[in-house]
């Protein structure tokens, strides 16, 4: 949706898988098929590392959602003693929307494609990063 001008590198956790450099900082749309009403919702990501062809999903730090004031129930539902329907999800309290997480093994993940131009006009928009304070993963205030 629209670029920062501001870029990162990106290292590795490991010094041999080597690092990315420059990295694009951006705030992007992704379109999220809600299989429970069937509707269509974009989800907002301020603040991402766009990789462009070189990563072929989405990787969403839950602590820049919960800085977003979004519930983050990453617990699988088969590990959880209380279940409900905010189990296993992302939860944004100023929508009432619920996010529910699947599983591939031990990934929580939920499915996302491009939207159309036609769909980030017309269909409800869930901000789940903020766009300020500007995001640093080492800041001392964590």
């Amino acid at each position: 949706m629209r670029e920062t001008m501001r870029s990162v590198d990106v290292t590795a956790f490991l010094s041999d898988l080597g690092s990315v450099t420059s990295v694009p900082i951006v705030t992007c749309a992704v379109a999220y098929d809600d299989p429970r009403t069937f509707t269509t919702v974009i989800l907002v990501f301020h603040q991402s590392l766009y990789f462009g062809e070189r990563l072929t999903h989405n990787l969403v730090c839950p602590q820049q959602l919960r800085m977003n004031g979004i519930e983050v129930n990453e617990c699988p539902r088969f590990l959880e003693s209380t279940g409900g329907d905010k189990s296993h999800s992302i939860y944004s309290p100023s929508d009432d929307f619920i996010l529910p997480l699947a599983l591939d093994g031990v990934i929580s993940y939920f499915a996302t494609r491009k939207p159309s131009e036609h769909e980030v006009r017309t269909c409800p928009h869930i901000v789940l990063t903020c766009d300020t304070p500007e995001w640093d993963p080492y800041s001392d205030d964590y």
